[in-house]
């Protein structure tokens, strides 16, 4: 009797020493929970955000090219008598560069114009012979005919003639020859080459993208469009774009332009890799947040809009990084408040408070 009413002590003791615990744990959660109910707004920056004109610069690698390029081709055979010029040298439109066999040609044209010569004195008095009829009709044809010939023979000749003197058709620097004087040229062989080294242009592409937003304003004859060499060096004037491909090209997404570029220092060489920058293209009535706005989440990309002192996540849709932040598709509207720090510790619909001093 006496052991059971000592177990009966024991259970009982064991049974207020548990109730008590869960009672001061129970008390313990039900002042964490009002605890955590009372914490106080988390304090943030936020900006107003509008829509509003933005201005932005692009750039692309570019290759130089020259304005212009002629290769020199002899367009009549022999031998090469005289070269007039220096490789690596300018040389102007019209200027002389090759001699050949001039004296050959102009005997050529000597002979062809003194028998053109009788050929119309001959004619001159078949007309008259013929008008009295004292000449069978096949007789004053054989004249004409005659005529004819010697016409045409002494033109092609006056052509050889002015081919056996070659001359630049274009002004720039002559290159490099490739035959000595003394070798005989057959017709339509390449001697040397002239290249136009002021103005140059540039070859360039630019994505789809900034082809279906900025095309217009490239065409702009005012838009500031500069090269950047390899110093990171701009040049002092403005180029322009004088071609713009008709299509977008399938392989590479991207639309092929050129800009011309005054050279006239002689600084830029063709063939070098530099840049095209375009300054101030616009972007009208579009929204930009701070970069450090943006929260990306696995549903895409996420700012906080503050709203009635709560932090209310709203999915935006990101466009372009300028310097003035990033432009948005959509997601946001005229007079949003965006909190821009303090991102890491926000929470959806928690309380916050919009610092002083934004």
């Amino acid at each position: 009797m006496k052991l059971q009413n000592n177990r009966y002590v024991q259970i009982l003791f064991i049974g207020t020493l548990v109730f008590g615990l869960y009672g001061c744990d129970n008390k313990s959660n039900t002042q964490g929970a009002n605890h955590a109910q009372e914490m106080p707004p988390l304090p943030v920056k936020a900006i107003k955000v509008e829509f509003k004109d933005i201005e932005l610069d692009k750039s692309y690698p570019a290759l130089i090219k020259p304005y212009e390029e002629a290769q020199i081709i002899a367009r009549v055979q022999g031998v090469l008598e005289k070269q007039h010029f220096v490789e690596g040298s300018y040389v102007k439109k019209g200027e002389l560069l090759y001699t050949i066999e001039h004296d050959v040609y102009q005997a050529k044209l000597d002979v062809a114009n003194a028998n053109f010569n009788k050929a119309l004195s001959d004619y001159e008095r078949a007309k008259k012979l013929y008008a009295t009829k004292s000449i069978s009709d096949k007789e004053y044809e054989t004249f004409v005919a005659s005529y004819e010939n010697t016409k045409a023979n002494l033109k092609l000749a006056q052509i050889e003639y002015d081919y056996a003197t070659i001359k630049a058709p274009i002004s720039g620097v002559v290159g490099i020859k490739s035959h000595d004087i003394g070798n005989f040229v057959a017709t339509n062989t390449k001697l040397t080459t002239i290249t136009s080294t002021n103005p140059i242009h540039l070859e360039f592409s630019i994505p789809k993208s900034d082809a279906n937003r900025f095309l217009s304003q490239f065409k702009d004859s005012s838009t500031n469009i500069k090269l950047v060499d390899s110093t990171n060096k701009e040049s002092v004037h403005n180029g322009l774009i004088d071609y713009i491909a008709p299509q977008i090209d399938i392989n590479t997404n991207t639309l092929s332009l050129r800009a011309k570029f005054e050279n006239k220092s002689q600084e830029y060489i063709i063939g070098d890799f530099v840049k095209v920058s375009v300054k101030g293209l616009k972007i009208n009535n579009a929204i930009t947040i701070p970069e450090e706005a943006i929260f990306q989440t696995q549903n895409g990309a996420i700012v906080y809009v503050v709203d009635d002192g709560m932090a209310k996540p709203r999915p935006v849709i990101l466009d372009i990084l300028t310097s003035e932040g990033m432009v948005l598709k959509g997601g946001l509207n005229d007079g949003d408040m965006v909190i821009i720090n303090n991102i890491a510790k926000v929470r959806p619909n928690s309380k916050v408070k919009i610092m002083d001093g934004n």
